[in-house]
């Protein structure tokens, strides 16, 4: 789910709605399966997305944040300083 709606989806709570499951409950199996959570499977993704926008692809970088979902550049920068 995350591979399909990673672009406009990035918070916990839109996928366990999704899932029609609390978010609580959507983190522990999660991290039972992966031993990682929720929002790190939603992140390493949009990183994943950005690493290959970088390499194929010749965008600025206000093209590749609102490709990742992102308001603005700023935003977008702050995330990936992180």
């Amino acid at each position: 789910m995350v591979d399909e709606k990673y672009q406009s989806l990035h918070k916990v709570q839109a996928y366990s709605k999704l899932l029609n499951i609390s978010p609580k409950h959507l983190t522990k199996c999660i991290r039972e399966n992966t031993g990682k959570s929720p929002l790190q499977i939603i992140n390493q993704r949009r990183v994943l997305q950005l690493q290959r926008l970088l390499l194929f692809y010749r965008l600025r970088i206000k093209e590749i944040a609102l490709n990742l979902g992102f308001i603005d550049t700023f935003h977008f920068v702050k995330f990936f300083k992180k």
